[in-house]
């Protein structure tokens, strides 16, 4: 009985064991289908009566080579694909080209990244989608057709496609994420109207950049958005919803010669155009509201500027070390940053317009050519440390006698008492 009992219980045990087994989530899961075409094994996915290809080989495991043609159905029609799952096509380093079929509708993540040999492509029309990472470093791509129809670009689509020179985007789409074309080599980008969002540095780094236009659209052009265009000579606002240049939109754009802002541009970003030492006229918007700091800090050729009468808060830093010969800050202007103007070995005139409440610390320091300061009569009620020291030629200055002014605020400047 004893013995009996024994192969019970284990033979219990055992068909307990088998049967978790079989009903274990991993038994469950079909395989994916596979389907053979051109010598070439398919692996997909089925949903409903479409298909995302998930993965492709040869046959008898060999590379995978020149141009070949995507199936449009899988099971004798029964399947249609419609997308290109995630790293489908990714690392075939010897692949030259693909065909796609007309019912595809996405690219996915990643889907052809590293294809170095990868030349040309031409989308179907009613792709909607490039997944992120999509087409990064296809370093030999030289041409994509986008077609119309197509919504969405994500992050890092053609990020590091470094023959990429020239593309085209369609009237249809909207979006465009970040670092979709950063480090490509495309000589110009025009933004169509119908483009409303644009992530951060999609365009950063394209060396050969030259023109660009921004279409009506865009209400925000993002942070770094054309950061380190080196060749960038031209920008042309569409006039339309901008109302934002985010920071470093444009730092160390160091051939941009000259820029027009739209009417509607309200805030000019920290460091936004810093370092664009080629710089030498902006025209600003009646309507802008705020410069941030260090907008314009070392825009080495910028000699002018006028200010809006909307003009309100001006950042620490926002024009140090240019060479503006005069600046005329008018009323509507309540709040200087620190050293706004520090450095600014040419400048020779300022007036300060009613509304400014503080001169700050250091706001004219080693204006060293600075002559003459008119301070209208209006809030001014404190001129705080070094605010002109070292203006060694400063010889002409209206101080109001209610203005507080601490005692280092004309520290170096012989020809003041």
């Amino acid at each position: 009985m004893k013995i009996k009992s024994f192969f019970a219980h284990k033979s219990h045990g055992l068909s307990c064991a088998l049967m978790a087994i079989a009903l274990s989530p991993l038994s469950l899961v079909a395989a994916k289908p596979v389907e053979v075409v051109d010598n070439l094994k398919w692996t997909y996915s089925i949903f409903g009566t479409s298909a995302r290809i998930e993965n492709v080989a040869a046959v008898d495991g060999s590379r995978i080579e020149g141009v070949i043609q995507v199936p449009a159905s899988f099971g004798g029609g029964a399947t249609v694909v419609t997308a290109l799952g995630y790293r489908a096509f990714a690392r075939q380093e010897f692949l030259q080209g693909v065909r796609l079929p007309p019912s595809l509708g996405k690219i996915g993540p990643e889907c052809f990244r590293g294809c170095k040999r990868l030349v040309s492509l031409e989308l179907p029309p009613q792709v909607q989608t490039i997944g992120a990472l999509a087409f990064s470093d296809c370093s030999g791509l030289r041409s994509i057709k986008l077609n119309e129809g197509l919504v969405t670009i994500e992050r890092s689509a053609f990020r590091g496609c470094s023959s990429l020179k020239t593309i085209d985007f369609p009237t249809t789409l909207v979006s465009i994420g970040h670092e979709a074309f950063c480090d490509t080599r495309l000589e110009s980008v025009e933004l169509p109207d119908s483009v409303k969002s644009l992530g951060s540095e999609a365009f950063a780094r394209c060396d050969r950049l030259e023109t660009v236009t921004i279409g009506k659209g865009i209400a925000e052009l993002p942070i770094r958005a054309f950061f380190q265009c080196e060749n960038l000579r031209s920008v042309t606002f569409k006039d339309g919803f901008l109302d934002v240049i985010k920071p470093e939109c444009f730092r160390r754009c160091k051939r941009l010669v000259s820029l027009e802002l739209p009417s509607r541009v309200q805030t000019i970003g920290a460091l936004a155009f810093s370092m664009c030492s080629g710089l030498r006229s902006v025209k600003l918007n009646e309507g802008l509201v705020t410069i941030e700091r260090s907008a314009f800090r070392e825009c080495s050729s910028l000699t002018a500027i006028a200010f809006p009468t909307t003009l309100e808060n001006i950042g620490h830093e926002a024009f140090y070390s240019t060479p503006l010969n005069s600046v005329e800050l008018p009323d509507s202007v309540k709040s200087l940053g620190s050293e706004v103007f520090g450095r600014c070995v040419s400048l020779e005139r300022v007036t300060i317009g009613k509304g400014v409440v503080v001169l700050p610390i250091r706001a004219f320091v080693s204006c060293v050519n600075l002559r003459t300061v008119t301070i209208k009569e209006g809030y001014l009620d404190t001129i705080k440390s070094e605010c002109f020291r070292g203006c060694k030629r400063l010889t002409e200055i209206n101080v109001p006698s209610s203005v507080n002014v601490d005692k280092s605020a004309f520290k170096d400047c012989p020809f003041v008492r």
